[in-house]
This record gives C-alpha cells, structure tokens and sequence, in this order.
C-alpha cells in the first residue's frame, strides 16, 4: 500500500511535469519551433491571413510559402509570405507579405479581409494584362 506522503509527492512530479511540457510547447509555439494554427508568435500572421482567407467565400487558398529568418536570438522569424488564392472563376492572385509592413502586422480581421480582397484584385487585373 502506497503512503500518503507518497501520493502527495507523486501527484506534485506528475502536475509539475505536466506543467513543463505546457511550458515548453508554449515556448516552441512562440519561437516558431511549431506551427499548429495560432494567431501569435512566429507564424501570427501568416495564420491570421490564412484564417481570413478561409473564412471568405469567394477567395480559395491554393498554395502558399514562407521564409524564414534564423536568429538567435529569437530563434526563427518570419520574413515575409505569399499565398496564392483563387476565385469562383478560376483566376488566380498571389498576394506577398513583407516584415515591417502594417499589412504583416495587422491583427484586426475586417481590416486585414480588405487588405487582402484589394492585393488580389490587383493580383487579378495585372494576370489579366499579362494573359
């Protein structure tokens, strides 16, 4: 039969060491170690633009692309991205995003949907010239 002091001390390492690996992956999250969809750290705004753009009925997400930027000092950035987005008809538009841009940064949803509906329209009309 198992103490209780035993218990006590078993249950404080499980809680402790369930707490560190929550720490840990939070750290990999913002260093960029790991991308699963959020909306902050390394890859924040590549993921706000790919949820935007998820979201909208009339833009279709067909390709994308990072760089990324070692330092370590943060470990990784992300320097700029692209997606290609496609509308009902077809056409397709990549749409860039640099570092230090407002675009890159902007975290309110209505403002970056706009964004990105003018970068495609633009994206359209010059695949339309070229054609």
């Amino acid at each position: 039969m198992i103490r209780h002091e035993t218990k006590k001390r078993l249950i404080r390492i499980i809680l402790v060491a369930i707490f560190l690996v929550g720490v840990i992956f939070a750290v990999q999250l913002q260093m960029g170690l790991v991308n699963v969809g959020q909306e902050f750290g390394t890859y924040g705004p590549y993921n706000r633009v790919l949820n935007v753009v998820e979201e909208m009925e009339d833009l279709e997400v067909v390709n994308s692309r990072l760089r990324r930027k070692l330092e370590l000092k943060f470990i990784t950035t992300l320097e700029n991205f692209a997606i290609t987005v496609k509308d009902e008809t077809g056409r397709k538009s990549v749409i860039s995003f640099e570092k230090g841009t407002e675009a890159f940064d902007e975290s309110d949803r209505k403002r970056l949907k706009e964004i990105i509906l003018r970068r495609a329209a633009l994206g359209f009309l010059s695949s339309a010239d070229q054609s």
